[in-house]
């Protein structure tokens, strides 16, 4: 996930006030503290020494370190992998966790898998882990038409969740929380959608506009064998969430029971309420 660390550093006194909200980012703090893990791609984006221009040894050793925890964790989702598709009848996650407490390793699809179940540990089934991905629409000038849209993939995976018993399939904009324990944050899904868009660094698009343009032309020319000018199009790109999994309510009711028993410390216990004067 290549992002913008000055912009990122805009959102580091967040305070929510909506209970959900709240709620939901004491049960993902939870389950950092539960499944502690070292992350390759955070190493690599927030470690001041990977950024060092004069490759100094602190950089060569950050950059040692970096390597060896993703290959641990590619190898891990490669065993995971083969794993699941041998038997289905595998508990959804469990896997992943146990990957993850045994080798204190994973990146954002591991952290979002991490709170994902803690959720459902915490009885709140109606949560799902997302992508993150960019949709380039071109639109005709003319005729205001979408002749071509494409997706693209920004290699970033969070959770969404209603912190209730509203079905996400249900749910409007303004019910959904998001819980991105890779950047460390809870926030509404338009506020989660505006902190991305802050942190994402444009210059880092410029392979996937390129990519878009091409395939555009590629497909316009096929249907109707003129290349078209870009200048006839207007481009307009939105960021949009596209499911990780296909487990259902059901699975993950099946998984909240599994993690209540294995994992009794993502349950969230009641706060001590002072007695009244």
């Amino acid at each position: 996930m290549k992002i913008n660390l000055i912009q990122l550093n805009k959102f580091q006194t967040f305070g929510a006030k909506n209970k959900k909200i709240r709620d939901a980012d004491d049960i993902m703090r939870i389950s950092l503290n539960e499944f502690p893990r070292l992350s390759s791609t955070y190493i690599d984006t927030f470690y001041l020494s990977t950024q060092n221009e004069k490759k100094s040894p602190l950089h060569h050793l950050a950059k040692y370190i970096s390597n060896k925890v993703h290959s641990k964790i590619m190898a891990q989702r490669e065993v995971i992998k083969k794993r699941t598709s041998a038997n289905s009848a595998v508990m959804p996650y469990a896997l992943t966790l146990a990957g993850v407490e045994k080798n204190k390793t994973g990146n954002c699809e591991e952290a979002a898998i991490c709170a994902l179940t803690a959720l459902t540990a915490n009885g709140i089934y109606n949560s799902r882990r997302m992508l993150l991905y960019l949709q380039t629409d071109f639109i005709d000038k003319k005729s205001g038409e979408c002749v071509y849209s494409g997706q693209s993939p920004l290699d970033h995976s969070f959770v969404i969740t209603t912190m209730s018993d509203l079905k996400l399939d249900e749910a409007k904009d303004k019910d959904i929380v998001v819980v991105d324990p890779w950047l460390g944050f809870t926030d509404s899904l338009s506020n989660a959608k505006a902190r991305f868009k802050q942190i994402y660094d444009v210059t880092n698009l410029d392979y996937i506009n390129e990519y878009q343009k091409s395939a555009f032309k590629l497909k316009i020319t096929e249907q109707t064998h003129k290349v078209p000018n870009l200048a006839d199009y207007d481009i307009k790109q939105k960021l949009i969430l596209v499911n990780a999994d296909k487990y259902n309510e059901n699975d993950m009711k099946q998984l909240g029971n599994f993690m209540k028993v294995y994992y009794d410390g993502l349950v969230k216990k009641p706060q001590n309420i002072p007695a009244s004067i």
